[in-house]
């Protein structure tokens, strides 16, 4: 058993390796992540293939890019693109700043949850987390039309929801 378990752990640094450095803060925390989605898979026993060291590199690598995509979402809402908050004197990490910062997303959290589970979900999946059209169909099991169209809809129901609060 403990056999099994370092080989695992060589496949899944090696596939973590591919993605972010060693030297990343991220790093052994990305590679512990790994190792337990990729037991618990195979505690469960699916499919049939999820013995091969490719799977086991796939989905290593799968949840080390999933984690570099959050902390560039991350990074987005709290660290401006126009170096504001590299500059003396700037309010970007102000209280004052993060106070508002944090109430626009409690606003668009409770918009969110105001479209409904089915159009919040494939806003949230697109415009947040930056999945592709495709992908989001595939994922939930509609076609990428109804995924547009929850999308388009979902984004108009928001902004309606926005701009009722800033006007009251």
């Amino acid at each position: 058993m403990q056999r099994q378990f370092e080989r695992l752990r060589r496949l899944v640094v090696l596939a973590v390796r591919r993605v972010m450095s060693p030297r990343d803060q991220e790093y052994e925390d990305t590679v512990q992540a790994a190792l337990a989605g990729i037991i618990t898979a195979l505690s469960t026993g699916h499919q049939s293939d999820e013995r091969s060291p490719r799977w086991v590199l796939s989905v290593a690598r799968n949840i080390a890019i999933d984690r570099l995509r959050a902390r560039t979402r991350e990074r987005r809402v709290f660290q401006p693109d126009d170096g504001v908050a590299e500059q003396p004197g700037s309010n970007a990490l102000e209280p004052e700043h993060l106070t508002h910062v944090r109430d626009q997303l409690r606003r668009l959290n409770v918009g969110l949850h105001g479209l409904g589970p089915r159009r919040a979900t494939v806003v949230y999946l697109h415009d947040v987390l930056g999945h592709e059209l495709t992908e989001i169909a595939s994922a939930i099991g509609i076609s990428v039309a109804a995924a547009q169209s929850r999308l388009v809809r979902g984004r108009r129901a928001l902004l309606e929801h926005l701009r009722r609060i800033e006007k009251s």
